[in-house]
């Protein structure tokens, strides 16, 4: 709407008035390519994100007590006495005694055999074996 037409309330804008105060071409298509290049920004930006599933579920489901980075520091871990990743202990490990201790629990540590699936436990195993690098 046209100044005049503000200007002036029960005023209808004329058509020049209307045509002045419409969007024009150009700025459609800056518009256009603005959304578009956002559009591919977050299609690229997405797969960055992305857990492994591994990762998922430690962070849900191990990294309260055996910490973000395995060395367990964390309140929980101090007080449960969950080992560190990194202590022999565990580095000596093989995959398939870390994923019966997942499934079956040791010590202080629940049992998760039924409460992740298979894939779950042998992620987060594979994901723990990141961590101990």
């Amino acid at each position: 709407m046209g100044l005049s037409a503000l200007a002036y309330p029960g005023r209808v804008a004329s058509r020049r008035e209307w045509q002045i105060d419409s969007l024009d071409g150009s700025y459609l298509v800056k518009v256009n390519l603005y959304a578009a290049i956002c559009w591919l920004g977050i299609f690229f930006a997405i797969p960055a994100f992305a857990q492994d599933p591994g990762e998922a579920t430690f962070k849900l489901k191990c990294a309260m007590c055996h910490g973000a980075d395995g060395l367990s520091n964390t309140p929980a871990g101090k007080v449960l006495k969950a080992a560190s990743f990194k202590d022999a202990g565990v580095l000596n490990k093989s995959e398939a005694e870390l994923i019966s201790i997942v499934k079956t629990g040791k010590n202080k540590m629940p049992a998760f055999g039924d409460k992740l699936s298979e894939d779950q436990i042998k992620s987060a195993v594979a994901y723990i074996h990141t961590l101990q690098k």
